[in-house]
């Protein structure tokens, strides 16, 4: 199966559109960092797209490396925030 990747109506970066909105990206597992939003699945930056919620990464996006959202335990996600913060 080939994927082709998707087409957006806002090509600007995450961070150009007012940075990581999707609820999904900040409780990903895979998420390594908010400015720019980057993760492990688009280590080059998360497509504006799918940081703003518009587009779900819970299925295959081309580009994505074989990576898609991985919920994080609501422990993880507290955990996360410490981190963050220190």
């Amino acid at each position: 199966m080939s994927l082709t990747p998707p087409t957006f109506l806002d090509e600007r970066s995450a961070s150009e559109r007012g940075g990581l909105t999707a609820r999904d990206c900040v409780s990903c597992r895979h998420l390594r960092g908010f400015e720019p939003p980057v993760c492990a699945a688009f280590p080059q930056g998360i497509p504006a797209a799918v940081a703003s919620g518009e587009l779900s990464h819970r299925a295959p996006i081309a580009g994505d490396n074989g990576l898609r959202f991985d919920e994080m335990t609501e422990d993880e996600i507290s955990d996360a925030m410490i981190a963050a913060t220190q």
